[in-house]
């Protein structure tokens, strides 16, 4: 096989051009097949991907007071450099909104999985690691996320449909975190799970809460490190 690594920035401006088309096909297959895209889970119980990092961390701030949901914070330990300072961050926070939002703050779950798995990683073409990231990272960790919403439901008896990412506007044009993966993994997730109204959100960029950042009332608590 060729070396493709001077191609890698032509699969990437190819890419990019493809993505309008893309996401106009996949929401036209979703209002045709059951009727919206994303619907607002006002009232419900959510899982909300918590990084530690700030956009996932207004995420839980804005969702609360958009829709009044009940947040499961899902944490992913998959074995990555910053572990411990991320681990302290998410963990600093989940107190201060489970303080500040004691009915809608549901409990915390870590996930320990390596992700990326380490073997044969090195191996990675760096050149196409700079262009895309890494490889289906963003993916596997929705995809565990979808299979917590299906254990969950039966723990709490009514069905988790809703699982929201922190993605922003930065995040744009890339494969693993456009508006055009989170539409796609919604696709995905109703046909390998069966369950037409499982949905994937990233309201930081997809304008399903229209004022968005408006109504983040989180202030500057002192963090752990």
């Amino acid at each position: 096989m060729s070396d493709l690594t001077p191609h890698w920035h032509d699969f990437f401006e190819f890419n990019l051009g493809k993505i309008p088309l893309r996401k106009a096909l996949i929401t036209r297959f979703l209002m045709e097949d059951r009727g919206y895209v994303f619907e607002e889970p006002r009232g419900e119980i959510v899982i909300l991907l918590l990084s530690g990092g700030l956009d996932s961390v207004a995420l839980i701030d804005l969702v609360i007071n958009a829709w009044d949901v009940r947040v499961i914070p899902l944490f992913f330990n998959r074995n990555q450099k910053n572990l411990v300072h991320e681990k302290a961050s998410v963990e600093f926070f989940y107190d201060f909104y489970r303080e500040r939002y004691p009915s809608n703050m549901l409990e915390l779950v870590e996930l320990e999985i390596e992700i990326p798995s380490r073997t044969n990683k090195k191996f990675l073409d760096r050149t196409r690691q700079h262009y895309f990231g890494l490889p289906m990272r963003n993916a596997t960790m929705w995809n565990n996320a979808v299979a917590q919403a299906v254990y969950l439901s039966g723990k709490y008896g009514e069905q988790i449909r809703t699982i929201l990412v922190g993605s922003v506007v930065e995040d744009s044009g890339l494969p693993e975190s456009d508006h055009l993966s989170i539409l796609s993994q919604t696709l995905h997730t109703m046909i390998c799970t069966g369950i037409m109204y499982m949905q994937f959100g990233a309201p930081l960029i997809d304008d399903t809460i229209k004022e968005n950042l408006s109504l983040i009332h989180i202030s500057e608590p002192t963090r752990p490190y």
